[in-house]
């Protein structure tokens, strides 16, 4: 396990489709996030009965989200092409379940010899805004439907198994 702390120049978002298009996002901010990580991805549910607590159980499917900004250069480029299912040859790695436009994604926080990142399946963008400023900026937001993962020294975590 790494004693060096990660910094927000380490970072690289990758996204990839089913038919092998690949996009970076270029000039990243270094605020990405990824909330509602949950054990086994499952939310908490507890029992009561007459006020006092009788018992825990695993309940529905939690989809954490990841959020992201970078500098607004083009606005087609090829990572919001991808993020949006435009990049020609798009193929959704959700075709399976069903039409919603889907990427797996690899966030890279690599320094020196050690490699570090958090990997996923089944993300969708739920939303891309932009803002005028100086600079001017892209952001996106994305659901984790599928599995989750983490990378470290010490190996290949399971974060969340499955969709």
């Amino acid at each position: 396990m790494s004693a060096i702390q990660a910094s927000f120049t380490d970072g690289v978002l990758t996204a990839t489709d089913g038919g092998g298009n690949s996009a970076t996002l270029a000039l990243s901010q270094g605020d990405l996030s990824i909330d509602g990580i949950l054990p086994d991805g499952r939310e908490l549910v507890k029992g009561e009965t007459r006020g006092a607590l009788t018992g825990v159980r695993k309940g529905a499917r939690a989809y954490p989200t990841m959020k992201v900004t970078g500098k607004l250069a083009a606005p087609n480029d090829t990572f919001q092409a991808l993020a949006r299912g435009t990049t020609a040859g798009y193929v959704s790695v959700l075709a399976d379940i069903g039409d919603y436009k889907g990427c797996d994604f690899v966030f890279s926080f690599n320094y020196g010899a050690e490699l570090r990142s958090y990997y996923g399946d089944d993300i969708v963008c739920t939303g891309m805004a932009t803002a005028e400023g100086s600079p001017s900026t892209i952001s996106y937001t994305f659901e984790i439907l599928g599995p989750l993962y983490s990378k470290d020294s010490t190996g290949i975590h399971t974060i969340i198994a499955s969709r």
